[in-house]
């Protein structure tokens, strides 16, 4: 196979890159070192350890690190067991309506966490749809429970996480070798031993990067500890608090805390997922799906699917269902409800009619910007022979080390005062800052896809239209352009996906009066009012819209896979 480096000046990635490196090091880079300086530093400037050391003495930062462990390791049980079931039964399992539960089991997505939260809370809730039924059953008058703490939370996350372990899952599946297997069998080797070298070990780095970045999501989820927590505080939680006490030191320190967490989570990802590497035999052969030889166990296991399926639908079933009825009549719908008032109506609220197009807007901003950068750096990183190509690697990877939360805080701290290398603003609450954390904290994901696409594109391309005369510009817009257009659209709608949702950095620097759907979302479902069921009217129309997207992704997605370049 040739090398796909190939031995390009390339000028003008260059004129590109350099702004692009001025935005890392500006807004990603001086941020995180400033957070860092001010974990260590009194109000005087003074070098101190002090706040470092509340974190060890003082209990209340000890259970704020506790619970966020035990959020994020019980997130990685739960969520590996409805993952690992459903990438199983999807890709080795044969079963009617498999196609229908493959589709429903990636809607998760398409709802805000925000909205998700507020769904779980009127389906599960005290007074929601099963609160009503079990009241109605016992006739208490009294609440029979609460939804606030550990378990609600651990609930929310393995309804709405499990989608890391569902994918990758599903992908590291695909590599099992059923020859190997056989073969092993054949030599007389026991089923575990089977078990453990031709399937466990072949599986483990899809497990491990599954584990690590669903553990990553748990520990750093903001929307559902914020708004059922109750008295169980995470660091996500614990930083905001800090914050708006007025505390920026502890603030600071906890969201440095939070942040190794992370790349304690990434190191331990990496490390299993090179610990074993596979190869794929010759004589390859992937699995077929089949069906258990027990009718019993056949139908038990069908059940279980679809019940699994049938739960993890819940939340989008009601958010549906809730918006064709009036406000306060979950657990009561009936034919006399059921109104169109609601969407019939959502263009009198300006707010909401405001906070629809800010949302668009934003997302799509960000989108252009995101897919702009992380195509110059892979360029970088695939196309140059640049001794520095891979400070290019490093700066598209760098906000994967970044927490949120912390990183919100870290832009609080730099840019609430004026700063000389951005004209002596201070920037926090501007809109433009806001763009520009959002374009750089999505740049990671795309850059993947960017990265995958080059790379198997063929330098013999580059060298024949150079040896034909073409200029590397020219051979760049002509030749690699055209190839990656159904990659570079992909990317660009599911990052646009990804920002209609986003909710934890524009709560915390968005400008002041910045409502994006998230937030409306979460100002709408805390009114007790007629207004409050714009809530399940909007997550409609969002969700709606985002499956609309995932339509299109889907069609340029497969456009892209079938679009091989022989090397």
């Amino acid at each position: 196979m040739k090398n796909n480096v190939i031995n390009m000046k390339n000028k003008w990635l260059l004129f590109l890159f350099i702004p692009i490196l001025y935005l890392f090091v500006a807004f990603l880079v001086i941020p995180s070192i400033t957070t860092f300086v001010e974990s260590f530093t009194t109000n005087e400037g003074e070098f101190t350890f002090r706040w470092l050391e509340l974190m060890f003495t003082n209990d209340k930062y000890g259970e704020y690190i506790l619970n966020t462990l035990g959020l994020g390791f019980a997130t990685v049980i739960v969520c590996g067991i409805v993952g690992f079931s459903l990438a199983f039964a999807f890709n080795f399992y044969d079963f009617n309506g498999k196609f229908i539960g493959k589709i429903i089991a990636l809607l998760p997505i398409c709802l805000p966490g925000t909205l998700f939260v507020y769904a779980c809370v009127n389906i599960f809730g005290p007074t929601g749809v099963l609160g009503n039924i079990l009241t109605a059953i016992t006739g208490s008058e009294e609440q029979l429970y609460s939804f606030t703490g550990f378990w609600p939370i651990l609930l929310i996350h393995a309804l709405s996480q499990y989608i890391n372990f569902y994918v990758i899952i599903s992908y590291g599946l695909t590599k099992i070798d059923k020859s190997q297997m056989e073969s092993s069998i054949i030599l007389g080797a026991s089923k575990f031993k089977v078990f453990k070298d031709s399937f466990f070990i072949p599986l483990l780095p899809s497990i491990a990067s599954a584990a690590g970045l669903t553990l990553i999501g748990g520990m750093g989820s903001y929307a559902a500890p914020s708004m059922i927590g109750g008295s169980f505080i995470t660091l996500t939680v614990g930083i905001n608090t800090a914050r708006q006490s007025g505390n920026l030191h502890i603030s600071s320190m906890l969201s440095i805390i939070s942040s190794l967490l992370v790349i304690i989570s990434l190191i331990l990802i990496e490390y299993f997922s090179r610990k074993r590497t596979t190869t794929l035999s010759v004589k390859y052969t992937p699995f077929t799906t089949y069906r258990f030889k027990s009718k019993v166990a056949h139908n038990l296991f069908t059940l279980y699917i679809w019940l699994l399926i049938i739960v993890l639908m819940l939340p989008i079933i009601f958010v549906v269902l809730f918006s064709f009825f009036p406000p306060k009549s979950s657990g009561t719908f009936t034919l006399d409800n059921f109104t169109l008032s609601g969407f019939s109506n959502i263009w009198n609220y300006g707010d909401i009619v405001d906070s629809l197009k800010y949302t668009f807007e934003q997302s799509f901003i960000v989108a252009i910007i995101t897919v702009i950068i992380a195509l110059v750096l892979a360029l970088i990183s695939l196309r140059t022979n640049w001794k520095f190509k891979s400070l290019a690697n490093g700066m598209a990877h760098f906000p994967t080390f970044i927490s949120d939360v912390g990183y919100a805080i870290a832009v609080i701290v730099t840019f609430n005062v004026p700063q000389w290398f951005v004209g002596n603003q201070a920037l926090y609450g501007d809109y433009s800052l806001l763009i520009i954390i959002l374009a750089l904290l999505s740049v990671t994901l795309a850059y993947k896809n960017f990265y995958s696409a080059i790379q198997r594109i063929s330098t013999d391309l580059d060298e024949a239209s150079s040896m034909l005369g073409a200029s590397e510009f020219y051979t760049m817009r002509k030749v690699i352009f055209p190839i990656i257009t159904p990659i570079f659209i992909s990317t660009f709608i599911i990052t646009m996906i990804y920002k209609l949702q986003e909710y934890t950095i524009n709560a915390f620097i968005g400008p002041i009066g910045n409502s994006n759907i998230a937030m409306l979302i979460r100002s709408l479902g805390s009114q007790e009012n007629d207004k409050s069921n714009m809530t399940w009217v909007l997550g409609t129309i969002v969700l709606v819209i985002v499956i609309f997207l995932l339509v299109i992704y889907n069609k340029f997605s497969n456009t892209n896979d079938s679009q091989q370049v022989q090397e």
